[in-house]
């Protein structure tokens, strides 16, 4: 021992005691074990009997273990066969996906190429927009040129409106009396053939 302790006898002596106290427990049973089974041919029996179904038992266990492991087996090799078939259908659609991208890559170059076509298009567009707004501009200030014009003639503007309504209404009323006089003269030529 390393170190030394004062009361290490009396352990080491407890531990003898507890020692034979199991050994003296551990030959009681024995002892009432075979009185109970009535001797040592018997108990020999009787452990030959558990080794067998023990024996029974590990032989079940096993078939059960193989059985499994056999369909485990089969399960193994139906995946294995799962992974080929997707493995050859991956192959498939990563070379349609291919051809799917090279056909995207040459439509995009003949996009790309029709809108560079298409840029000036758009510029002259602008350009006329821009035009456009200068000539509207244009268009206002002339406009409001001549709303100003028309303020300063409104008495002129007004007496030429009154005129021309004047000279429209004798107009209407010179057609309608034309259309009076032929109706006349129809009517009159109406009665003469009767």
């Amino acid at each position: 021992m390393l170190f030394y302790f004062p009361f290490s006898h009396n352990i080491a002596k407890m531990k003898t005691a507890r020692s034979l106290k199991m050994v003296v427990l551990h030959r009681r049973i024995r002892g009432k074990v075979l009185d109970i089974c009535g001797g040592v041919e018997k108990v020999e029996i009787i452990l030959y009997i558990a080794a067998l179904i023990a024996a029974i038992a590990l032989l079940v266990i096993a078939v059960y273990l193989g059985m499994t492991l056999k369909s485990t087996s089969k399960t193994m090799d139906e995946v294995a066969k799962s992974l080929e078939e997707m493995t050859g259908e991956v192959k498939g659609i990563t070379d349609q996906a291919e051809k799917l991208m090279s056909k995207t890559n040459d439509l995009l170059e003949d996009i790309n190429g029709k809108v560079a076509k298409v840029d000036p298009v758009f510029d002259a567009v602008g350009d006329i927009g821009v035009s456009l707004l200068g000539l509207s501009q244009s268009v206002r200030e002339l406009a409001t040129l001549a709303t100003n014009k028309v303020h300063t003639n409104e008495t002129k503007i007004v007496q030429a409106v009154s005129f021309s309504n004047s000279i429209l209404s004798f107009r209407d009323k010179m057609k309608a009396n034309k259309a009076a006089k032929q109706a006349a003269a129809e009517a009159k030529e109406e009665t003469i053939t009767l």
